[in-house]
């Protein structure tokens, strides 16, 4: 549960277009819409006045108020803002709400009138928002918004010295999971406001257990501010910091509230029947026994291990293998089947969990390395066979359950591939008898295959987002899994007194989890039935049988006004279409169908925004008499997932603060190409040069099987001018997966299916239904094209005067619904449906007084831009709005090209010490100088020594200097304008130095950049990191790495972020005793994207881990020209045993997801301790307090006894660092004086915090002189981890 809430003026930005030769290369600015043709300065006025106009809109209120009853919760937001200005604009109201939501209502109230929204059909809404959208306005309301919420935004015209009133209430059952329900609430005001309030307030007549509130963004001058009171069966809390309180600094602008309130809070659960709520006719139940025993569980982990599981995604598989085998019970069973385009188990069948499988496990797990394609189909029917085999050999426990965890980034694309088959063999295979839950790790997955090939076989699927936390995000499902408690959970109510219930047969019940079933009484006066619930259990089945009976909620809650009185009902409602919406996917064709049909009419009966329905929001008529309607959706994952594959390679820009709908691409005019970028309130333009006949590809997208190719066509002959116009007068479109074809000219739409040719004609409107593909014709003006489950297009077609004598009739081509292509779709159109990045800097005066110039940079170009007026036919087909551009001429968008000629990468290692020599050459093709970057990424722990730049055959060489004389020449640079600065970091490992120089028209120039490092050992490997990023295929491309170890070489490893199948075959690799030679040399074809294409797949991390051989209790000495290095790493030692201290910062700072991965992150590390080690846990705030007074043995025992303390770990107060470093000191020395621990063992204190000290002694030198003066003279380490 989430929200809120940007209220603020956009200030709008119109179009930038270029103009490109035929290879699609080149760039351009911005200009304003509402600008006259005369008006092109108005939009640097504009700019420089953008901070006054957004002063003169005054955000007066943000009020979130939310009441949970009985786990149901119903918020409401609401904002008031003020226009100041002396004339109309428009106002945002944006809100980020939960995923699992449904919205309910919304409205606007401006000077007294309400706009209320109004759920319809989302097939009736999506014709009112197509013709928003066909008239040029901006219909959409949401979209995805990060993992766990969606953004509602709706902006409103408002009259000078008005105010609007926004109020979005939205719905949702809360879920428990790991043991407590989460009320997320996301607060973005943008600026302080006179009256902001969060208050939350928790029903439960089962009574509370425990609530804990946080938040993102509190400080510890916030902190007190949160008003917590917690009774019996009520929970109040509220937090309303004053307008000063919000600031970020005393009379600024800025607001501190940024960032997420949560709530967390379980109930009371002492009845083994649940507990059961009957108010109005309709009733609840809530079965969540304590105390039972976990049933073992038998459990296959069916890893991928293709190609693109390459990189991080391998390693952090890994480590989530790792922790889910030490959190296996030993009476669990397990197996691990890793696969590619074969499937290999480490075992013939599923062994039990003991410590020493689970050892030998995990040292397999280390081992495992991507490579090949992905047989999905293979590994998960191997999986299911081996539980059914051992199953019917007896050999896993009769009372347990059986699964099989798929984790998996990609599509099947060796054995069986057809999803659906995939399904259906699953299905068979499994037949009802074990549960399937899917992972679907990062955006390349299909995420609705994973998911309902879940739902087919008792289980869920879940998407892993790519990021640092997805071993988290895995170790935390498998948490959600691991215990399970009872199966085969059935919930029985009597025939004659209940019904339309909702599902009540559950497959298993986890601990931490919830069962939830709720129906309809016959009688409404009923207030009392009996309820069974059965299920098996770990020793015995489960029976439980009682009377439920209605509460009485005015005694319960004697001063409250109760007015939430339906929430029975409108939970049944939630949880009746949640429960509808997943049977929609599976089953035959007539139970979806339905399933559907009930839950849009439940949908529509309790004004849900599901995905079957949508809000429509109708605004106040505008000045020039518009009245365009606004739809929210509710997004579908799948939906999500879509648009994240597009929005993440969106670069945002720093003025957009609303939702935009996704961009449309289109082609129209001379050939006039559009690209909308709606992230930074603009769009691209250009055209094309080449000769009358030119076929362009314009969409391929070979994962779904479409084509879009295009035909220009020239003048009728050479106009007095001599120059001749080209447009588009042919298009075709095929889908190869569904079997259909189309022809359209300006004549003639044909269409081609199964053998057979349909012919129309443009003469005529016409509607024509298929089976996988719909197609609609405006007679002479335009063709709507609609393919099953994919994208749209429409066709303009524009009639010219039959005898004229020049021009012809020509066809304009738009793309809807791109984000429905795959990430791999190319083409003109199709390579900028992932977005595109560019900038412009530096408008100034042009040769025309009316068009200035500009500067831009765009896919590693840097192009000069001219304003001029481009047309667009979307309003109107026959009349072309016409709008501002920056257009690069023809002739020097073909002269301005930068080609890279070769990257290449030297790197000599020479026992453990690195020496890489990087090099490009590049040649500068323009007719004129122009400036060149070259770039590296090096990693930070390098020293550089040397670096050169050879042009035209002379060498400039830097030279090294003392820092403060360097200063020197860096200030006076600076000063002048100039960039002076070559290295920023980048990224935690690695730093960027970048360096240009202007090269003459035809040139060349050779980079030469050289740095050295010792490599570190780490967990028993050397790593050599090398980013390469050339950003287009180069003609030459190497990297070449020999490694020299006379103590031998152990092994040698290889990888890349960036390998694909076909790539992994060019790294080539010798290994001998004591020299390895690692290459990887690409030819120009084999580094593009797609064949023809100018993007490159060479874009990350090459790696090389290797190890030496350690045979020797000395180590390896080395004397080369007096000089000698000493390596020691003796081989075979046994551990020392360790006495740690774990000192953790718990302030108010360390709030929301610090704290959780710190506890995650200690409940991992506690349960690697050794038994013969000794531990000790510290937390402080402002105040300082131990878990035990004393280290405490590292025995089985204490180790989960502290989890346990480490679970409850929640942040509070100040930061004392000093005291709870001199309370560890003092801790350990303890203990050596009284011989406590062992004599020989090693003594280390971990402290871990997020801030500096800001209570009791804060000086930082007097810190570090107390904790050294109570160390003096004792063998003990301090390491520090700071959170970042």
């Amino acid at each position: 549960m989430s929200g809120l809430l940007g209220v603020r003026l956009l200030l709008l930005w119109g179009s930038a277009c270029l103009w490109l030769p035929s290879q699609a290369r080149g760039a351009l600015v911005i200009s304003s819409p509402h600008e006259t043709l005369q008006g092109t300065r108005g939009a640097v006025r504009s700019l420089q006045k953008r901070s006054t106009i957004e002063a003169t809109v005054e955000v007066h209120s943000v009020k979130v108020d939310c009441t949970v009853t009985s786990r149901f919760a119903h918020t409401v937001m609401t904002s008031k803002a003020l226009n100041k200005a002396n004339s109309a604009q428009e106002i945002f109201f944006e809100v980020e709400l939960p995923k699992t939501a449904f919205i309910s209502n919304f409205s606007m109230e401006i000077e007294g009138q309400v706009y209320v929204g109004e759920v319809k059909e989302k097939e009736k809404a999506k014709k009112q928002y197509e013709k928003a959208v066909s008239s040029g306005h901006t219909a959409g309301l949401v979209k995805a918004s990060g993992r766990k919420m969606e953004k509602f935004s709706v902006s409103v015209n408002i009259a000078a010295k008005s105010n609007v009133t926004f109020i979005l209430t939205y719905e949702e059952l809360l879920q428990r999971k790991l043991g407590q329900y989460e009320i997320l609430t996301r607060v973005k005001p943008k600026q302080p406001v006179q009256e902001f309030q969060i208050v939350t307030n928790i029903y439960e007549p089962q009574g509370i257990s425990y609530v804990d509130t946080h938040a993102t963004f509190l400080s510890n001058d916030l902190l007190p501010l949160v008003e917590k009171t917690v009774t019996d069966k009520k929970a109040h809390i509220s937090f309303s910091p004053t307008i000063e309180q919000q600031r970020k600094c005393p009379g600024c602008d800025e607001t501190v509230i940024d960032g997420d309130f949560i709530i967390k809070y379980d109930v009371n659960r002492a009845k083994s029947l649940g507990d059961i709520q009957i108010v109005n006719g309709y009733f609840v139940h809530f079965f969540a026994p304590p105390n039972l025993p976990r049933v073992p569980k038998n459990v296959a982990f069916v890893i991928d291990r293709s190609g693109s599981m390459s990189g991080t995604k391998m390693h952090q598989t890994r480590q989530a293998l790792t922790t889910i085998l030490q959190d296996l019970h030993e009476d669990d069973h397990f197996a691990l089947i890793p696969f590619d385009s074969s499937v290999i188990s480490w075992q013939e069948s599923l062994i039990k969990a003991t410590k020493e499988n689970v050892a030998e496990a995990t040292v397999y797990v280390q081992k495992i390395t991507d490579r090949g394609a992905t047989d999905i189909n293979g590994a998960v029917l191997r999986a299911v066979d081996m539980l059914v085999n051992d199953r019917q050999e007896k050999k896993l426990p009769e009372r347990s359950i059986d699964m099989v965890i798929l984790l998996t980034d990609g599509m099947p694309n060796v054995g069986v591939s057809r999803l659906p088959q995939i399904q259906e063999n699953v299905r068979s295979a499994i037949g009802g008898n074990m549960s399937l839950f899917c992972l679907g790790f990062g955006n390349d997955v299909d995420y609705s295959f994973l998911d309902v090939m879940s739902k087919q076989n008792k289980g869920v699927a879940r998407r892993i987002f790519e990021g640092s936390d997805a071993t988290l995000q895995l170790e935390g499902f498998y948490e959600e899994v691991s215990s399970p408690l009872l199966t085969e959970v059935d919930l029985r109510y009597p025939d004659n007194t209940v019904e339309l219930l909702t599902t009540n047969h559950f497959n298993q019940l986890f601990n931490g989890s919830e069962i939830v079933v709720a129906g309809r009484l016959i009688d409404n006066n009923l207030d009392n039935f009996m309820v069974e619930v059965f299920g098996q259990g770990f020793e015995e089945d489960f029976k439980v049988q009682d009377q439920a009976r209605a509460v009485d909620w005015d005694v319960i809650y004697p001063d409250e006004e109760y007015i939430f009185g339906d929430f029975t009902e409108r939970l049944w409602a939630y949880l009746t279409i949640q429960q509808l919406l997943d049977k929609s996917k599976i089953g035959a064709a007539d139970e979806k169908a339905n399933a559907t049909a009930k839950a849009l009419d439940m949908s529509l009966r309790y004004s849900f925004v599901t995905p079957l329905t949508s809000m429509v929001v109708t605004k106040p008529e505008t000045e020039d008499g518009t009245d365009s309607p606004l739809i929210a959706d509710k997004l579908t994952e799948e939906q999500r997932q879509q648009a994240e594959r597009i929005g993440y390679q969106h670069s945002p820009a720093v003025h957009r603060v609303a939702y935009v709908p996704p961009p449309t691409y289109f082609v129209d005019g001379d050939p006039h190409f559009m690209i909308e970028l709606p992230d930074r309130d603009d769009a691209l333009c250009f055209n094309i040069n080449d000769k009358p006949g030119t076929i362009f590809n314009l969409v391929r997208d070979a994962n779904s099987g479409i084509l879009v190719n295009g035909q220009i066509i020239g003048d009728k002959k050479i106009p007095p001018d001599g120059k001749i116009n080209t447009y588009f007068w042919r298009f075709g479109i095929v889908h190869q997966t569904l079997g259909v074809r189309l022809e359209v000219d300006t004549q003639v739409i044909s269409v081609f299916q199964d053998g057979k040719r349909v012919k129309l004609l443009w003469s005529d409107s016409a509607s024509l239904k298929g089976p996988n593909v719909d197609l609609l014709v405006t007679k002479d003006r335009s063709l709507t094209v609609t393919l099953k489950d994919s994208v749209k297009f429409v066709i303009l077609l524009h009639k010219v005067w039959k005898k004229h004598p020049y021009h012809r009739d020509y066809l304009g081509f738009y793309t809807l619904d791109s984000h429905l292509l795959s990430p791999s779709v190319h083409g003109l159109l199709g390579q900028f449906y992932h977005g595109i990045e560019y900038e412009v800097t530096d408008l100034r005066p042009g040769e025309v007084p009316e068009k200035p110039d500009a500067t831009m940079f765009v896919k590693g170009r840097e192009l000069n831009v001219t304003r001029g007026w481009q047309r667009d036919f979307r309003n109107d087909v026959k009349n072309a709005q016409v709008q501002g551009a920056l257009v690069v001429s023809h002739r020097d968008a073909l002269t301005q090209m930068v080609e890279v000629h070769s990257v290449k990468v030297d790197c000599t290692v020479t026992s453990r010490f690195a020496h890489t020599v990087m090099t490009s050459k590049a040649l500068n093709k323009a007719n004129s100088s122009q400036e060149i970057f070259f770039e590296v990424e090096l990693p930070k722990t390098a020293f550089i020594s040397n670096f050169s730049m050879e042009i035209e055959g002379q060498v400039y060489v830097g030279e090294v200097k003392e820092k403060e004389k360097a200063k020197k020449e860096y200030e006076k640079a600076v000063s002048s304008g100039h960039t002076a600065g070559l290295v920023k970091a980048s990224g935690r490992k690695l730093e960027e130095f970048s360096v240009s120089v202007n090269i003459a028209a035809k040139s060349s120039v050779t980079f030469i950049l050289t740095y050295e490092e010792l490599l570190q050992r780490k967990l028993g490997q050397y790593e050599i990191l090398t980013r390469v990023k050339p950003k287009q295929p180069v003609q030459e491309f190497q990297i070449v790495v020999d490694i020299y170890e006379p103590q031998g070489i152990a092994f040698v490893e290889a990888s890349a972020t960036f390998l694909t199948n076909e790539l992994l075959s060019l790294v080539e690799e010798t290994v001998t005793d004591s020299k390895a030679h690692i290459s990887f040399s690409p030819t120009l074809e084999q580094q593009r994207k797609c064949p023809g294409c100018e993007d490159t797949v060479i874009n990350g991390d090459f790696i090389i881990k290797y190890d030496v051989k350690r045979e020797e209790s000395l180590g390896e000495i080395q004397m080369v020209n007096g000089y000698f290095v000493h390596f020691f790493a003796p081989p075979n030692l046994p551990r020392v045993p360790k006495n740690v201290v774990f000192v953790i910062d718990r302030s108010g700072s360390m709030s929301g997801r610090k704290i959780e991965q710190t506890r995650e992150a200690l409940e991992a590390i506690l349960k690697d301790l050794y038994k013969e080690d000794h531990f000790a846990l510290i937390l402080f705030d402002s105040s300082i307090v131990t878990w035990r007074d004393s280290l405490t043995k590292a025995t089985e025992q204490n180790v989960f006894k502290a989890i346990a303390y480490v679970r409850k770990l929640s942040d509070r107060g100040a930061t004392n660092i000093n005291d709870a470093v001199l309370r560890a000191v003092d801790m350990l020395m303890k203990e050596r004086r009284h011989h406590n621990i062992p004599e020989r063992s090693a003594d280390m204190i971990i402290l871990l915090t997020d801030g500096m000290p800001n209570t009791g002694e804060s000086h930082l030198p007097t810190i570090q002189k107390n904790v050294n003066a109570a160390i003096e003279g004792e063998d003990l380490s301090v390491l520090s981890w700071i959170w970042k």
